[in-house]
């Protein structure tokens, strides 16, 4: 019976490892993907880039920064002062009454643009906001996963030195171990690909991910 638990035991070991080994695929997909980067590019790993602490920065703060940046809006208000200045210049004696109402129709379309705009970068920073701050809670639940399982293995590992645990008992210790190590690097990649979705969402570029945003 110790034997068939065991085989079975290794191979959920085997099978999570491929899970695993397939998530990180995925995961640098989905990172090339939000860095407008081809499938073709090699990835290289570096911890001084990893980060595992939230920025600080509040939600107010985050739409106040991201509503000055953000290049949509900035060229949406271009628009509207744009056709501030058409309705400006047609309002005299001079300019047919038609073109006069065609530029007030002008400038009622950019200010809808512009506050379409507005609400559509407000509710992106939201979310990315949001999301970032679940994935901190996420990474933060990892952490202490791991810590659990390190100390279950270690427990584990002092009874079977002494003769007082088995194969199959050790074996499902370093398998939870294990499952707890991957848990916590796909906590801390979901992390800190939340992170950079928030402050491309606030219009800051890789400097913003560096210094966190001060």
């Amino acid at each position: 019976l110790d034997v068939m638990t065991a085989e079975t035991t290794l191979a959920s070991h085997r099978a999570d490892r491929a899970q695993a080994e397939a998530n990180k695929m995925l995961a640098e997909t989905k990172f090339k993907q939000s860095l407008g980067l081809g499938a073709e590019v090699q990835l290289v790993l570096d911890d001084a880039v990893i980060q595992q602490a939230l920025p600080e920065m509040s939600l107010d703060k985050a739409l106040e920064i991201g509503l000055a940046n953000r290049i949509e809006l900035v060229q949406a208000a271009a628009g509207v002062s744009i056709a501030e200045k058409e309705l400006e210049l047609k309002t005299n004696d001079y300019t047919p009454l038609l073109e006069r109402r065609l530029a007030e129709v002008e400038l009622e379309r950019a200010r809808t643009v512009f506050e379409q705009a507005t609400q559509g970068i407000s509710l992106d920073i939201q979310n990315a906001y949001h999301t970032m701050h679940d994935a901190f809670k996420r990474m933060e639940l990892a952490a202490l996963e791991l810590a659990k399982a390190e100390e279950q293995y270690r427990v584990v590992q002092a009874l079977f030195d002494a003769g007082m645990a088995t194969d199959v008992e050790i074996l499902q210790a370093q398998t939870g171990l294990t499952q707890a190590r991957s848990g916590q690097v796909n906590a801390i990649f979901d992390f800190n690909i939340a992170r950079m979705q928030f402050f491309h969402a606030i219009g800051q570029g890789p400097q913003g991910l560096l210094d966190g945003g001060e």
